[in-house]
C-alpha cells in the first residue's frame, strides 16, 4: 500500500510536473506566437517602408533617365549645330575660293573686250557712211520718180481732161451756159441787136500747154454776153432767163466795138495770156468787141503765164513803168501771172506786197481734136514708161539703202553690248577686288568654325551624366 501509494504519489508528482511543464510548454509557445507575430508585423511594416523606398528610387530612376535622354537629345542639338557651323563655313571657304579665281578671267576678258571696241567702232562709222552714201544715192533716184510721178499725173490729168470735153460746146461750157444760148437763139427777135454769146463759145487756147492757165486767166468769162441794144436789150434778156428758170451767173456789157490795135506794152520776157488763145467768131465785128472785152476785163496783153512760182513773183515783183498807147492814153501795166505748175496767181502791187492766191485750172476753152487726144495719150504712155524705169532702177537702191540701215543697226548693238559687258565686267572686278581686301568674310568664316562653346557645352552634361550614376540616383 505504502508502495501503492508512494507509486501514486510519484505519479502525481510526475504527472505535476507533467503538467507544469506543459503549462511552461504552452506560455513558451503564446510567447513563441505573440513573437512571431510582432516579427510578422515588424516584416510587414518593412515590406511596405522597402515597397515605398522602392516605389521612390524607381520614380527617381525614370526622373534621371529622362534627364539623360533631354541631355543626349540636347548634346546631338549641339553635335549637329558644330557640324552645321562647320559645313557652313567649309563652304563660305569654298565660295571665296571660287571668287578669287575668277579674277583672272574676269580681267582677261576685260582686255578682250577692250581691244575688241575699237574695231566695232571702226565698223560703226563704215556702216554710218555707207548708209550716207545709200540714203543720198537712193534720195536721188526717189526724187526722180517724184519727178516722173508729177509729169505722169499732169499727162493723166491732160489725156483725162480731153477725153471728158465731148465735141458739142455742151460738154465743154456747160448746160446752163449753152441753154442760155438757145433761148436766145429762140428769142432773137425779141432784141433790137443781136447779142454775142456766150464769150466761151468763141475762144479757144492754142497752145495746149497753158490750158490751165487760161482757165484761171480768163475765169468765168464763159457765160458772159456783150448786148449791143443796150439797157433794153439788157432787161429783156434777164426776162427770158428768169421766165425760164435758167439760172444766170453772167456778166452782161454792150461792148465796144472800136477797131483797137492791141499789143503788149509791157516789155516782160513772160508769155501774155493772148498769145495762147484765139477768137473764132465768124463776124468781124463781133471779134474785134470781144477782143476788146478781154483786154479790159481780163488784161490779156499784161497778164502773164509762167511756169512756176518763182517766175510769177519775178512778173509781179518787175519795176513799175508808165507808157503811152496808140490812142494817146497813158497807161500803166498791171503785174498779174498765172503759174502752170503751182496754180498760183501772183498780183503786184505798187509800194505793196505781192497777193498770192490759188486759182482753179478748169479750161473750157481748149478745142476738141482728137489729134490733140492721141499725143496727150501718148505722152501719157511715154510718161508713165519712164516712171516704171525710175522705179525699178530705184528698186535696188531702196534695198541697198535698207541694207545699210540694218548693218549700222547690227553694228551698232555689236558695240552697245561689248559695251555693257564690259562695263559690268568693270564692276564685277572692282567688287571682286573689294571683297578680296576686306577681312569681314575671313571673320565671320573664322566665327563660324569656332564651336569651343558648344563643346564646353557638351562636356558638362558629360560631367552631369557621370555625377548622376557616381551618386547612385541610377538603381
Amino acid at each position: 500500500m505504502a508502495n501503492h501509494v508512494c507509486c501514486e504519489q510519484e505519479q502525481h508528482q510526475q504527472l505535476s510536473s507533467e503538467s507544469d511543464g506543459i503549462d511552461q510548454q504552452s506560455q513558451g509557445q503564446t510567447s513563441i506566437v505573440t513573437e512571431r507575430k510582432r516579427e510578422k508585423e515588424n516584416r510587414s511594416q518593412a515590406l511596405k517602408a522597402a515597397n515605398m523606398e522602392l516605389s521612390k528610387v524607381q520614380g527617381d530612376k525614370r526622373s534621371i533617365l529622362q534627364d539623360i535622354d533631354n541631355k543626349k537629345k540636347e548634346k546631338e542639338r549641339l553635335h549637329k549645330t558644330i557640324r552645321d557651323r562647320k559645313a557652313k563655313a567649309a563652304k563660305m571657304r569654298q565660295q571665296k575660293t571660287g571668287r578669287k579665281s575668277q579674277l583672272p578671267d574676269l580681267m582677261d576678258r576685260e582686255a578682250q573686250l577692250e581691244s575688241q571696241l575699237p574695231d566695232l567702232q571702226q565698223r560703226v562709222a563704215e556702216g554710218e557712211e555707207e548708209n550716207k552714201q545709200a540714203a543720198q544715192e537712193e534720195e536721188q533716184a526717189r526724187m526722180l520718180v517724184d519727178e516722173a510721178e508729177r509729169k505722169v499725173k499732169e499727162a493723166k490729168d491732160a489725156f483725162k481732161a480731153l477725153n471728158n470735153r465731148g465735141s458739142d460746146p455742151e460738154s465743154r461750157l456747160g448746160k446752163d451756159v449753152m441753154r442760155t444760148a438757145r433761148l436766145v437763139e429762140k428769142n432773137k427777135n425779141r432784141f433790137k441787136k443781136p447779142p454775142i454769146g456766150p464769150i466761151g463759145l468763141f475762144i479757144t487756147v492754142t497752145d495746149e500747154k497753158w490750158a490751165k492757165c487760161i482757165g484761171g486767166a480768163l475765169g468765168g468769162v464763159r457765160n458772159d454776153w456783150l448786148i449791143p441794144g443796150g439797157v433794153a436789150d439788157m432787161q429783156t434778156f434777164r426776162k427770158i432767163m428768169q421766165d425760164e428758170r435758167v439760172p444766170f451767173h453772167g456778166k452782161l456789157q454792150n461792148g465796144n466795138f472800136d477797131e483797137i490795135n492791141h499789143r503788149d506794152y509791157t516789155g516782160s520776157r513772160f508769155t501774155p495770156v493772148a498769145n495762147a488763145i484765139s477768137i473764132n467768131h465768124p463776124d468781124r465785128a463781133a471779134k474785134q468787141a470781144i477782143l476788146n472785152y478781154l483786154v479790159d476785163n481780163n488784161k490779156i496783153f499784161e497778164n502773164r503765164l509762167v511756169e512756176d512760182l518763182d517766175e510769177a513773183k519775178e512778173h509781179a515783183d518787175s519795176e513799175w513803168k508808165t507808157v503811152r498807147l496808140d490812142n494817146g492814153v497813158r497807161h500803166t501795166p498791171g503785174h498779174v501771172a498765172f503759174s502752170l505748175k503751182e496754180g498760183w496767181r501772183v498780183e503786184g502791187y505798187r509800194d505793196g506786197p505781192l497777193g498770192t492766191t490759188h486759182f482753179r485750172g478748169e479750161c473750157p476753152y481748149t478745142k476738141d481734136n482728137s489729134s490733140d487726144k492721141d499725143m496727150a495719150k501718148e505722152r501719157m504712155q511715154q510718161e508713165l514708161a519712164q516712171e516704171q524705169a525710175l522705179r525699178r532702177a530705184h528698186e535696188p537702191l531702196w534695198g541697198a539703202k535698207k541694207a545699210a540701215q540694218d548693218k549700222v543697226v547690227k553694228a551698232k548693238g555689236n558695240l552697245k553690248r561689248a559695251e555693257r559687258e564690259l562695263q559690268t565686267i568693270k564692276e564685277d572686278i572692282r567688287r571682286e577686288r573689294a571683297q578680296n581686301m576686306e577681312d569681314d568674310n575671313d571673320e565671320e568664316i573664322r566665327t563660324m568654325e569656332d564651336t569651343s562653346v558648344y563643346e564646353q557645352e557638351i562636356e558638362k552634361k558629360r560631367s552631369g551624366d557621370r555625377r548622376s550614376v557616381a551618386e547612385g540616383r541610377i538603381v
